[in-house]
């Protein structure tokens, strides 16, 4: 059976006690869901701001096939996420904003997370953007941050991400993913 990247993160969480964490870029929700499931004790922020791509952002030039859909496919993804969300009750909450408000929401409301998955915005300057706004809490007290794409796409998630954290912190997974722990 293939590890899929929910695999990945309920690897590196633990199995007892109670796990808040951060998933940016939902889309429809079925990370979200499995994570939900297998963890019983998780509570989990989805931040997406479901809007299409604008022309000449970063997101248009990534060049990921989601920055070419419609703004009625990001409506309909938004609906399922939410259907499929109804079923945990208040351990999901979404958070209908950008990444870098996201994170800005977070912090206001002050909540300790103890992971953050990202997988939005694939180009060079949105994985940057993602990483300014959520490796900070790496010092407040989060276990790791991560992501999914690392070397799937043009490169531009490795690249930011290398340059980010450097080489050495870098743990990779199956399906794509790459996590960096907070430091000792």
């Amino acid at each position: 059976m293939k590890r899929r990247r929910w695999d990945a993160v309920v690897a590196r969480l633990p199995s007892e006690g109670r796990v808040v964490g951060v998933e940016v870029g939902v889309w429809q929700g079925k990370m979200a869901a499995k994570l939900l499931t297998a963890l019983p004790q998780l509570t989990l922020y989805l931040v997406d701001p479901w809007k299409a791509a604008e022309p000449g952002s970063s997101f248009e030039a990534s060049g990921a096939e989601m920055a070419s859909f419609p703004q009625a496919d990001f409506d309909t993804a938004r609906e399922t996420a939410a259907a499929r969300m109804k079923q945990f009750d208040r351990r999901a909450k979404i958070i209908e904003l950008d990444s870098v408000a996201g994170a800005k929401e977070i912090a206001r409301r002050r909540v300790h997370i103890d992971f953050v998955f990202i997988d939005s915005d694939h180009s060079y300057e949105g994985v940057r953007r993602d990483l300014e706004a959520w490796a900070p809490f790496l010092d407040s007290g989060a276990l790791w941050v991560g992501g999914h794409d690392y070397g799937n796409t043009k490169g531009e998630v490795k690249r930011a991400v290398d340059e980010f954290f450097g080489l050495a912190r870098i743990e990779t997974d199956r399906d794509h993913c790459w996590f960096v722990r907070r430091k000792a």
